[in-house]
């Protein structure tokens, strides 16, 4: 047999060379602290990110708690008034009374007033930051898109919180609705007729063949052994 010799090449000389395994160490070394330390400010970034929106969230949510607190505190003064007026002075003097509520309480956009569940009275009806004149007249226990909240404020009998919501009169906003019953509200809500989009929504209490009594009487809390009636809110 014919033996035949493989020839093997030459290793280059940098593979035995510990200097070149040394500067390929450092260079790895360095590439990785380079990544690590990028790794480590992105962090500290989005570390410090969250916590610039956790504290701004922190503050909307304290400002906002106390709007809905002075709001809930505007709505309980305008109540009690109502619980022991007989001779409708709170809707007759209602934008004074509203005016200083508004000025003793910061931070309510306005108030009003819907006996029977239709907005009669805002204050301010009209300024240079807002015009509420098309909620005027507004039926919330006709309306289809607020009959069911309404009915549902109604037999919680307390404050209920709506929104954020679009407002009838333009923009967004929350409210603070409280049902109101006395002793002096009728038995009854009066008959009514409302219109939007061309629909008109009726409801009939005066006549007992089409009376609903679902809609048109709501009993409230017996007070000092005399039976309540919703007034409004």
């Amino acid at each position: 047999h014919k033996r035949t010799s493989v020839s093997r090449c030459a290793e280059p000389h940098w593979v035995h060379d510990w200097r070149t395994w040394a500067t390929v160490l450092v260079t790895c070394g360095v590439v990785a602290l380079g990544l690590w330390r990028l790794l480590v400010n992105e962090q500290e970034k989005q570390q410090q990110f969250r916590l610039e929106v956790e504290g701004v969230a922190q503050r909307y949510q304290t400002a906002l708690r106390g709007q809905l607190l002075t709001s809930i505190s505007s709505v309980n003064a305008l109540s009690a008034l109502l619980k022991v007026d007989d001779k409708n002075l709170t809707i007759d003097n209602f934008e004074s009374i509203a005016g200083l509520l508004m000025n003793t309480l910061h931070g309510i956009t306005n108030l009003q007033l819907a006996p029977f569940g239709t907005v009669h009275k805002i204050h301010p009806l009209v300024n240079l930051h807002q015009d509420n004149r098309a909620a005027i007249g507004h039926a919330l226990l006709l309306d289809p898109k607020r009959k069911a909240g309404a009915l549902a404020t109604i037999e919680s009998q307390s404050i209920v919180m709506i929104g954020p919501l679009k407002l009838k009169q333009g923009g967004f906003g929350i409210i603070a609705r409280k049902p109101i019953f006395t002793p002096f509200a009728s038995k009854l809500l009066p008959d009514e007729s409302w219109s939007s989009e061309g629909v008109t929504y009726t409801r009939v209490c005066s006549n007992v063949t089409h009376r609903n009594d679902e809609v048109c009487s709501f009993p409230g809390p017996i007070e000092n052994g005399t039976q309540t009636y919703f007034w409004g809110f």
